[in-house]
């Protein structure tokens, strides 16, 4: 039991790398697609050979009610997939709008679990500044975050401009996608660039403008290896959550009610853990932990510090604060009145009211 319970003690929280095959099949995830020609399918020998296609193949082995739904558009710019409503005027003067049938506000209106952004260069074809093309994105960005949906921008990618401040737009907007959006950008450029920042001849389907086939399997992959899924089913894990850590002369532990087995690092089974038990007692700190695992196999964890002390401790704690401040409810400084309410602040952070009454 000694070596159960050690063996317990130090487990580390889990996360969706250790998620179960089980855990992962048993989901069912809907993502959708925004972007243009390399998310439409342009390029490849075949549709099936996109990034997207494939991409939606590999989801549906996992689960076949997995959902890929693609809404890109040759030809589209940032400023197609902002928020419906949003125009913009180009230099002939024509104004246009966003199209609400293929952007963030149509993506959001399906309730995807997650949502990924492909727009490889047509913001430098149009030679939008960085500044504009990077504030359409946190836009988009920020929307779906507003509704608590993840969603994935996809950096630029190589294109065989003749221009130079073309390329620096393209390699600017890389760079910003990838600072800005951190685990939340995906590389389209790697691999797929050649020295002069054009398509490696390897991935040019022939235009210099698109990637075929091996190309489209480098996006794929990308997207696959991404944190697409793993931040997907953090969102479907059990939750749990202990509290903080604290000192206390007794306290039931909720491990939640949402999970199908709990296992606390005492080995009890069950969903409340009340102490001091026979395993956590006495005056020190404890580290204390529990595993739960849900109908659908998907598992997660939890850990809590808590010191267990004497109700004549707890009265001397009380006690031995010290009063550093004393201020009205106006948060002024101000001399102790009788029969006048008042804010005591002690030295470890707590308040206390208190009123003295003659």
């Amino acid at each position: 039991m000694k070596k159960l319970l050690n063996i317990l003690l130090c487990l580390p929280l889990i996360g969706f790398g250790q998620q179960s095959d089980t855990c992962i099949a048993n989901q069912n995830f809907k993502i959708v697609v925004i972007g243009s020609s390399t998310a439409a399918g342009t390029g490849p020998s075949s549709v099936d050979s996109a990034w997207v296609w494939r991409y939606r193949s590999y989801l549906e082995s996992i689960n076949i009610n997995n959902e890929v739904i693609n809404l890109a558009q040759g030809g589209y710019t940032t400023n197609h997939l902002m928020p419906t409503g949003f125009s913009w005027q180009s230099s002939n003067g024509t104004i246009s709008y966003a199209d609400s049938t293929k952007n963030i506000s149509k993506a959001l209106s399906l309730n995807p679990d997650g949502i990924i952004v492909n727009l490889p260069s047509n913001d430098a074809a149009y030679s939008y500044a960085i500044n504009y093309t990077m504030s359409n994105f946190d836009t988009i960005f920020n929307r779906a975050k507003e509704k608590s949906i993840p969603i994935w921008i996809c950096t630029t990618q190589p294109r065989n401009f003749s221009w130079n401040p073309q390329i620096l737009l393209q390699t600017s907007c890389r760079d910003s996608i990838i600072s800005r959006y951190g685990n939340f950008a995906i590389d389209f450029w790697s691999t797929i660039a050649d020295t002069n920042n054009w398509i490696d001849p390897q991935y040019d389907c022939g235009d210099g403008i698109h990637l075929n086939d091996a190309g489209h399997a480098v996006l794929y992959n990308r997207v696959k290896q991404s944190s697409v899924l793993e931040e997907i089913v953090k969102g479907k894990i059990p939750k749990v959550f202990l509290g903080n850590d604290t000192s206390v002369i007794s306290i039931i532990l909720d491990a939640g009610y949402n999970s199908s087995s709990y296992l606390w690092s005492d080995v009890s089974v069950s969903q409340y853990l009340q102490l001091p038990n026979n395993v956590y007692n006495g005056n020190s700190w404890h580290t204390i932990s529990v595993i739960v695992t849900d109908s659908n196999s998907c598992i997660n964890s939890d850990t809590i510090k808590v010191n267990f002390i004497s109700s004549t401790h707890m009265v001397e704690y009380f006690y031995s604060k010290k009063i550093i401040n004393e201020i009205d409810f106006l948060g002024r400084e101000t001399k102790k009145k009788k029969n006048q309410p008042y804010i005591y602040i002690y030295d470890d952070g707590t308040v206390e009211k208190r009123i003295t009454i003659e």
